[in-house]
């Protein structure tokens, strides 16, 4: 997922260095819009197949259900981190250093 991320800034970073804004803006929106949609599969896999995913993981039936409530908050804080890394990569190359996020 940090691909797009990596990826896109630098062919955006390319095409402005071109001085072409829209080839740059274009790049940035299909890296800003393919990791909102891979996010978007990571939820519904994880929330679908939750039961699934703990059975293979051999949680205990003890535990089961704090298990779960663990894996549906893994579930939306991994997609919000990996979208602020995303951001993270265009912000750094796109002269916005001063600029510092959370995985800075």
């Amino acid at each position: 997922m940090f691909f797009f991320g990596q990826g896109g800034s630098l062919l955006a970073l390319r095409a402005k260095s071109d001085l072409d804004d829209e080839k740059s803006n274009f790049y940035f929106t299909v890296s800003i819009i393919g990791i909102i949609v891979i996010s978007l599969v990571y939820i519904a896999v994880i929330f679908v197949f939750s039961d699934n995913i703990l059975h293979f993981l051999n949680a205990p039936s003890e535990i089961y259900y704090q298990a779960k409530s663990y894996l549906f908050a893994i579930m939306f804080s991994y997609p919000l981190n990996c979208f602020i890394i995303v951001i993270s990569y265009f912000l750094r190359s796109m002269d916005f250093l001063n600029c510092r996020s959370i995985q800075s």
